[in-house]
């Protein structure tokens, strides 16, 4: 969304696997979203169950980094995470389709659907996605298809009547344009941790350009691993595609900040190679006192609000694993709660705690991910800092 944008969701019928169905990004007081008469279907996330998580659904509808005003009227939400069902929808009613299975989905509702006859007839929605007539009867059905008399979802093929004139306006030429691309925000962590930066590319072309395809290219220091999750990306004009650059430092990097860089190019030559930079900042090794060393991590710099952040605790004795060693968590939040748990090093030394942000507002922000561990008389420090996003 850009200022003064108005977006208009209307008679969709929508069903996905991913983290969300719809999703609406940017925007501030001066948009508006319209979802209207939509019938939104979510299913097991797919991403959630490759990591375990068996029973985590799609969300419905989100805002990512937005404060556009949203107008929902007539959806129907079915099977989506946290029950979601805004006011004025038909909620946890099965939309009853033809086909719900992803491989051989057919969106035509069954006799009985309460996606049928159940919302008043938009001013200029005469058809369907079959071109079929709208309404049919004194309500127009929710979703892509109005359930024909009779229960035929079959339309008539229209009769094309060729011009008899060539078209007044000439094809607008295609335009390329640089495109925009993003690389996450600076982070740290301690010698021989993994970060994760999230990489967009925006590909600004004119509408009437076809589709391009990006190659992403990444640059980390000497002597450190960094993966790319894709190495490009197929884009329309106006379309944003999305990957994770992975950088793990080696164990013995020096406390110090590295560059991080991620590029992109095209077969349409200059216009199209652009670059974005980040770093990682290599914690100092913690002082210590008795003997004892320690280290804090965590998998990302960033998390999605809800998600699961798991923290590493690694303590050292004269060099070596410190086993059975106490250590007590202490996480900061951005409201400035703090949360405690304790926990033991395994025979790696190593003491984990699992935890997963809350979704409301006082979770979204930078948090303090702090430890000390004990052992006998001596102590050992670490800290490191995270960011959750919605």
């Amino acid at each position: 969304m850009g200022k003064n944008n108005v977006a208009n969701i209307r008679h969709n019928t929508i069903i996905s696997e991913g983290d969300v169905v719809i999703m609406t990004e940017g925007g501030d007081s001066t948009n508006t979203v319209n979802m209207q008469h939509n019938a939104i279907i979510g299913m097991n996330d797919y991403l959630a169950s490759v990591a375990g998580n068996k029973t985590e659904l799609a969300a419905g509808h989100f805002a990512y980094n937005s404060s556009a005003k949203v107008n929902y009227a007539g959806n129907l939400f079915w099977n989506v995470k946290n029950g979601q069902c805004p006011s004025g929808s038909v909620c946890n009613k099965n939309p009853q389709l033809t086909n719900m299975t992803l491989a051989n989905f057919d969106a035509a509702p069954l006799a009985g659907s309460p996606l049928v006859d159940a919302v008043a007839v938009l001013s200029g929605v005469n058809h369907d996605f079959l071109t079929q007539p709208r309404p049919v009867g004194g309500k127009a059905d929710i979703g892509a298809y109005e359930r024909q008399a009779g229960g035929s979802t079959t339309p008539t093929p229209p009769v094309v009547t060729p011009p008899t004139t060539p078209p007044v306006n000439p094809p607008v030429a295609c335009t390329r344009k640089a495109p925009t691309l993003t690389l996450g925000k600076a982070a740290n962590a301690s010698a021989g941790s993994k970060l994760s930066y999230s990489v967009a590319v925006r590909n600004n072309d004119t509408a009437t350009c076809n589709n391009t395809k990006f190659t992403l290219a990444r640059t980390v220091a000497s002597g450190w691993t960094g993966t790319l999750s894709a190495t490009s990306v197929t884009l329309a004009p106006g379309a944003t595609g999305h990957a994770t650059l992975a950088v793990t430092s080696p164990a013995g990097a020096k406390a110090a900040t590295f560059a991080v860089g991620a590029g992109t190019s095209s077969p349409v030559g200059k216009t199209h190679t652009t670059s974005a930079a980040s770093s990682y900042t290599v914690n100092a090794a913690p002082a210590a006192t008795g003997g004892l060393k320690g280290t804090i991590a965590t998998g990302s710099s960033s998390y999605r609000a809800g998600k699961k952040v798991r923290m590493i605790a690694t303590v050292l004795e004269s060099g070596k694993a410190a086993v059975h060693t106490r250590v007590s968590f202490t996480l900061t939040k951005p409201n400035g709660i703090k949360i405690v748990k304790t926990a033991t090093t395994d025979s790696y030394g190593q003491a984990r705690w699992d935890f997963v942000t809350g979704t409301g507002s006082s979770s979204i922000g930078k948090y303090n991910a702090a430890y000390v561990a004990t052992k006998g008389g001596a102590t050992a420090k670490a800290s490191t800092t995270f960011t959750v996003i919605k």
